[in-house]
């Protein structure tokens, strides 16, 4: 992405540190739970699929984060609806 933006990659880095309080890896990675929680809830989407929509092929990985993001695992986020 940065190249894309012309900047170099540690500056975009500390740029976006520095305006937002979180790394790029983080923001992206909340914007994908956001999405999945999106998905939980409004579709009946199987949660491995909606764990590779999001970006996460490695399910272990998707729930791990899933629930530092929503406190509780995907299944039981859905069913809280």
């Amino acid at each position: 992405m940065a190249a894309d933006l012309g900047y170099e990659r540690t500056y975009l880095s500390k740029f976006v540190r520095q305006a937002t309080g979180s790394t790029f890896k983080q923001l992206v990675n909340v914007e994908r739970m956001r999405r999945a929680a999106l998905l939980l809830r409004g579709t009946n989407q199987p949660i491995y699929e909606i764990a590779e929509e999001v970006g996460l092929a490695n399910l272990t990985s998707f729930y791990q984060r899933f629930r530092e993001y929503a406190g509780c695992t995907p299944q039981e986020y859905r069913k809280r609806g």
